[in-house]
């Protein structure tokens, strides 16, 4: 049972890179709010599905959680928004494989907030294996020529506060598992993805449907100045 985590972590690594270059290609037309919100408003069904199958499958429901837990959720929630658009921009300031390396030093920003956040233990052998990792996707990530795109320095920049604010994300979320006591991990863990997922998507709703209105208003009145001057020439 201990040993399911390793499966899990390869077919999620996978289906995350996939992900992230569709996301990045849908910013050319959606914009980077748009290309964001596209994860979280999509996502939120299938959250939805899979607590249900957490409840079924284990018995358990949930009460109303803690005080202690919705500030934590808005934390993990709000970096979270803020951290995939920075990744978007860095992504399509320049190579993909490289902006991806600069955000993959997520592990060792995360395990470093949490041992300031929330107390947890870091080990000298967990900080081997998170090394370890983070070198393997830089070096993975230089291809022959491929080095003179980790000079950019704004690419860097934006890449490594992408980096950051996923790693207080993390952080957010873990601490707002840990306020949740008397369920399993797995239905309070989907119950936190559910909640949070609803809160990313209604932010972002509240911002991209008023500023895609705009949008959309100030190009029919272009268009229709445009069609009025030609009719009056």
């Amino acid at each position: 049972m201990t040993s399911l985590w390793i499966p899990f972590i390869l077919v999620a690594s996978l289906l995350q890179v996939a992900r992230n270059a569709m996301q990045r290609g849908l910013t050319a037309e959606l914009g980077t709010v748009g290309a964001t919100l596209i994860r979280f408003l999509f996502g939120f069904p299938f959250a939805v599905l899979f607590l249900l199958i957490a409840f079924a499958a284990t018995g358990e429901t949930m009460v109303l959680p803690s005080s202690a837990f919705w500030p934590w959720l808005l934390v993990g929630a709000l970096t979270q928004i803020a951290a995939t658009g920075l990744m978007l921009m860095a992504m399509n300031m320049g190579s993909f494989v490289v902006a991806t390396a600069y955000i993959k030093t997520e592990p060792i920003l995360a395990a470093l907030f949490g041992f300031a956040f929330l107390a947890d233990a870091l080990s000298a052998w967990k900080i081997v294996a998170i090394v370890l990792a983070t070198l393997g996707v830089v070096v993975t990530a230089i291809r022959p020529g491929g080095e003179k795109a980790f000079g950019d320095l704004k690419a860097t920049s934006v890449g490594l506060a992408s980096a950051a604010t996923f790693a207080f994300s993390a952080v957010g979320f873990r601490g707002a598992i840990l306020a949740v006591q008397g369920v399993s991990f797995v239905t309070v863990a989907t119950f936190t993805l559910t909640m949070g997922l609803l809160l990313q998507t209604l932010v972002l709703l509240a911002i991209f449907l008023p500023f895609s209105y705009l949008m959309d208003s100030l190009t029919y009145r272009a268009f229709q100045r445009r069609l009025n001057r030609n009719k009056t020439g």
